[in-house]
């Protein structure tokens, strides 16, 4: 994973860097440093990172404006921004920004939020597959929505534009194993929900990106509740 974080603020330049050392410890990384977006924009290639966290509020190019810089050539990168206001917010609207980050806030609120993004970055380009001698099929985990089981069989439930299914023989939990770090959570015996593509949770149940709706008991949806509260706070 390659990173390039900006901010004109050396202070700040070294506390990010120093969280996202703490919180990739176990990942192979590389870590860029730029003072402006002139700086910055001055030896971009398209592609060229993974991530990107741009403070909004530079001198110079700002944030924004260098964001959009990286837009005319780059669709894919992860754009994150860095903020002391939240009315800046709405302006990465226009340039797909994944985040827009809080200078000031407590700690553990700032460590969440670059620990989401992370997280939310490796979903989406990590890989769900299945091959046995008669069936094989794949899918990225940030399209999959659940997975489910019925009469020991898995179906895997997938929205990628379209609606998809995909089934094999398999146990839940085992699933759970693999994928709780991802964003996974399990919602009673039979399902295990990708918990960033819930739309809303109501009292009967929650509702999926993909127009799918899980029906939850009480003690089920106190849990799940839960991990939907912790995940919109990471964002």
């Amino acid at each position: 994973m390659k990173i390039a974080i900006c901010d004109d603020e050396q202070l700040f330049l070294n506390k990010l860097k120093q969280e996202i050392s703490e919180i990739l410890v176990d990942y192979d990384y590389e870590i860029m440093e730029f003072n402006s977006g002139e700086d910055f924009l001055s030896t971009y290639k398209e592609q060229e990172y993974d991530i990107i966290i741009l403070d909004i509020e530079m001198n110079g190019i700002n944030g924004l404006d260098t964001a959009r810089e990286i837009r005319k050539t780059d669709r894919s990168t992860v754009i994150a921004f860095l903020t002391s206001y939240e009315s800046f917010a709405v302006q990465g609207y226009e340039v797909k920004a994944e985040r827009y980050i809080l200078k000031q806030q407590p700690s553990n609120m700032y460590r969440d939020q670059l620990t989401s993004l992370f997280r939310e970055y490796r979903l989406k380009h990590k890989m769900f597959v299945y091959n046995n001698v008669n069936k094989a099929f794949s899918a990225r985990l940030s399209d999959i929505q659940y997975f489910e089981v019925y009469v020991r069989t898995i179906i895997v439930h997938v929205f990628d534009g379209d609606n998809k299914t995909f089934n094999y023989y398999g146990k839940l939990s085992e699933l759970e194993e693999l994928y709780v770090s991802d964003g996974f959570v399990r919602a009673g015996k039979s399902y295990l929900v990708n918990i960033s593509n819930i739309k809303h949770i109501d009292k009967d149940g929650m509702y999926m990106l993909n127009g799918d709706f899980i029906s939850m008991g009480r003690s089920v949806r106190t849990k799940v509740v839960e991990a939907y509260m912790d995940y919109l706070s990471g964002r």
